[in-house]
């Protein structure tokens, strides 16, 4: 459970980091990034 747990943290710490390139740099990630977050997200 433990790690699990962990690997949900470290997870949720990328995405964040993802979002937050993309929000930093919208117009260099963006409708790049766009699709390549959602895959990962629904995959997960």
């Amino acid at each position: 459970m433990r790690e699990h747990i962990g690997l949900g943290i470290v997870i949720a710490i990328v995405v964040l980091v993802m979002l937050a390139f993309g929000l930093v740099s919208p117009e260099a990630s963006g409708e790049s990034g766009a699709p390549k977050a959602l895959p990962i997200g629904t995959s997960l």
